[in-house]
């Protein structure tokens, strides 16, 4: 996983693709998973349902898509006082035809 994270404007930093390392990528989904519960947002709606959960604590997933064509997770999992992050690769777009969660 290549760094995500870059400066932005002012003090903001910016994300950008775990794979290529450019800067506009979309949320396309944002996935919450505490004990059992996990809560989906997407464009489309929000949904809860039962989930399995390998883990102790919270996991924070945020799909993305990536204007060059990459597709993944960031994987963000809480337990015991500590952060892990990872990164799961999706398999890619060939167009920019997704749906970002919010669009003006």
């Amino acid at each position: 996983m290549k760094p995500f994270v870059k400066h932005g404007y002012g003090d903001d930093l910016m994300m950008c693709c775990p794979q290529c390392g450019y800067t506009n990528i979309h949320p396309i989904g944002v996935s919450v998973l505490r004990g059992t519960d996990e809560t989906t947002v997407t464009s489309a709606n929000i949904m809860v349902k039962e989930a399995k959960n390998n883990g102790r604590g919270v996991q924070i997933a945020m799909e993305y898509a990536c204007e060059n064509g990459h597709h993944g997770y960031i994987i963000f999992n809480f337990c015991k006082g500590e952060t892990l992050i990872n990164h799961q690769i999706l398999q890619s777009y060939d167009t920019l035809d997704f749906e970002t969660i919010w669009r003006d």
